[in-house]
């Protein structure tokens, strides 16, 4: 049950309920990461949905005993202080998820950020959409370079079984290839480059700096 308000003087519920909102900025883009694509007609509201789970939540420890916003307020503002050093979700991304918003029900399509792979902000399109868009952007395999990779090392591995199974030993063969020679490095910034199969093949057919598509 909620205590009598008497006890707090004006400048103290108004520090606390800054600090609710102060808490709430942050948290509501968070919870969204966690919720699927929501649209009603044209507009996506899941990040509205967000804020105002944040809200009530933060209403909730104001209703109980507003003091207990303090710790809420020092844990969340902590959790992005570290992720900042981490290199995760901190108030840079917050920021982010807001402008994804306005741009995805309010901006011009055009003008949307192309990042294909960043998880923020949200866009029209879903995460799933975009990076098949950006994978197919990419494929080659009518050049030359890639066709005769591919045919080359679709012949190194299971050749007896081709005539049980079929061409799909071919594909197993030319993966098991990839899998053995070549390696996955992240990228340095946040988002992910989709490097042709070119670049790859002619990068010395060992390692991957980025995601290959073959």
């Amino acid at each position: 049950m909620a205590l009598d308000e008497r006890k707090y003087t004006t400048i103290q519920t108004f520090l606390l309920n800054f600090l609710s909102l102060l808490t709430l900025l942050p948290m509501a883009p968070y919870i969204n990461r966690f919720i699927p694509p929501i649209k009603l007609g044209t507009l996506h509201i899941d990040l509205f949905l967000s804020i105002l789970t944040a809200f009530l939540f933060t209403r909730l420890l104001l209703w109980i005993f507003k003091p207990l916003i303090i710790p809420a307020f020092v844990l969340v503002f902590g959790v992005l202080v570290i992720n900042l050093f981490r290199d995760s979700y901190s108030f840079g991304n917050v920021l982010n998820d807001y402008k994804g918003m306005v741009q995805g029900n309010w901006g011009s399509r055009d003008n949307k950020q192309l990042d294909i792979l960043s998880f923020y902000p949200r866009k029209v399109e879903t995460y799933r959409d975009k990076t098949v868009k950006g994978i197919r952007a990419k494929m080659t395999y009518k050049d030359s370079v890639v066709r005769n990779f591919a045919v080359q090392h679709s012949l190194d591995y299971f050749d007896d079984y081709f005539p049980k199974y079929g061409k799909i030993v071919r594909y197993l063969s030319l993966y098991k290839y990839i899998r053995q020679n070549f390696k996955y490095v992240n990228d340095v910034l946040r988002d992910e480059y989709f490097a042709t199969p070119q670049e790859t093949i002619q990068n010395g057919l060992g390692a991957t700096a980025t995601t290959t598509l073959f």
